[in-house]
């Protein structure tokens, strides 16, 4: 029996990400998010997604950036037999030191902070605005909602335990806020199978 094979977005829930990919893998669908609840960590969060996910074959979960992180999450609440990590990585450990450094920072008014940061960003005029600064805008108002949340739950995350899950990592030279430098070694261990893209 073919795997099923589930597909996670990126912290911007933007499907076209693979649209190259569905038309060659037709066992392959995109997991839908589901809206999280006010300061939810990634592991009650992924209880709940698990839930709308029918198990009844086998299953390979890939996912992208922030996607590969619930990916990791989830891959052992729906016993998936291999975890595809597109620019992401399996632990916190293996987050960007730069991230790693605003952990202590996580906590119930953390998305207070993430507002104050995206609506300050927002008076930048369009112009001069940085990569860094556009993608700060998303953290602003309502609509940063979702963003908030993902950012916020990352800084908290801490890897529930289960059972081991085969897992290939994959890492191309651009990526901007996981790089492969900062991904597998860093954490002082070699992953299972990891694949650099130039």
């Amino acid at each position: 029996m073919a795997s099923r094979i589930l597909l996670l977005t990126g912290m911007t829930p933007d499907n076209r990400i693979f649209d190259r990919l569905l038309p060659r893998l037709p066992n392959a669908s995109i997991v839908p998010w589901i809206t999280p609840q006010t300061n939810e960590p990634i592991s009650q969060y992924c209880d709940r997604l698990a839930a709308t996910i029918e198990c009844d074959e086998p299953i390979i979960i890939c996912g992208v950036s922030f996607g590969g992180l619930i990916a990791r999450e989830l891959a052992p609440k729906i016993n998936a037999v291999c975890c595809v990590l597109i620019s992401s990585v399996r632990d916190p450990r293996e987050l960007p030191p730069w991230f790693r450094c605003f952990r202590p920072l996580a906590g119930p008014y953390v998305s207070t902070l993430l507002n104050l940061v995206g609506m300050l960003a927002t008076l930048f005029p369009r112009p001069i605005r940085t990569d860094s600064t556009a993608r700060s805008t998303k953290l602003a108002g309502e609509g940063g909602t979702w963003h908030r949340w993902a950012t916020s739950s990352v800084l908290e995350w801490s890897l529930q335990k289960g059972a081991e899950i085969a897992t290939i990592q994959i890492h191309g030279a651009s990526k901007v806020l996981i790089v492969f430098s900062s991904c597998c070694y860093s954490a002082g261990r070699r992953p299972s199978l990891s694949l650099g893209i130039a």
